[in-house]
């Protein structure tokens, strides 16, 4: 009974889309009721794509707020979505229109993936129909994962700091060297 109460609290949080900002919420609770402005939507990011748990946290780090953006099929679908949100003054979202979005997934040098702390790509560490490729491409095919602070900052140092770095627990290094990480904090629910 515990089991399937927490099951049933958790599908709702689901359902509501706890966890996401207005905007995303509104626009995908119109697609779900079949408002015609917001038919051409796939879904958001976060829910187009899987990712293995010891990644989560990486991916979450790197994706940031783009984990909320909406994947849509074409500019037409997104503009039509972004007018149902203005008419009705429901916020505001970013959209990545699969026809016109440029996803780029660099390619790695032998030393970086020689490098002991080097993970991946992280658009080669989650899944998502291939369909998507060209948004998931857009957010995650220039960041790279590591296993911790040192390799990172090592990889960064060699790169010229020209790279996004973050690390399995979350801690990341940006192009230019800023260092960012800490202790990581959940609030609520985990949108991966």
């Amino acid at each position: 009974d515990q089991t399937r109460a927490r099951l049933h609290a958790l599908q709702s949080l689901e359902d509501s889309l706890e966890g996401y900002q207005r905007g995303v919420r509104e626009v995908m609770k119109a697609r779900k009721k079949g408002v015609k402005p917001c038919q051409g939507l796939c879904g958001t990011v976060a829910d187009l794509l899987k990712v293995a748990e010891k990644y989560e946290l990486a991916v979450e780090t790197a994706l940031g707020a783009g984990m909320q953006n909406v994947v849509a099929e074409n500019e037409e679908a997104a503009k039509s979505a972004i007018a149902y949100l203005k008419s009705h003054q429901l916020g505001r979202v970013t959209f990545l229109p699969l026809d016109v979005i440029q996803g780029y997934k660099m390619s790695v040098s032998r030393n970086m993936e020689a490098d002991q702390g080097y993970v991946g790509l992280a658009v080669d560490l989650v899944r998502f129909a291939e369909a998507y490729r060209p948004a998931m491409e857009f957010l995650l095919g220039r960041i790279v994962i590591v296993t911790d602070m040192e390799a990172a900052t090592r990889i960064a140092r060699a790169s010229g700091y020209k790279l996004r770095i973050v690390t399995l627990e979350g801690d990341q290094v940006t192009p230019g060297g800023s260092l960012s990480g800490g202790s990581v904090q959940r609030k609520g629910g985990n949108l991966l």
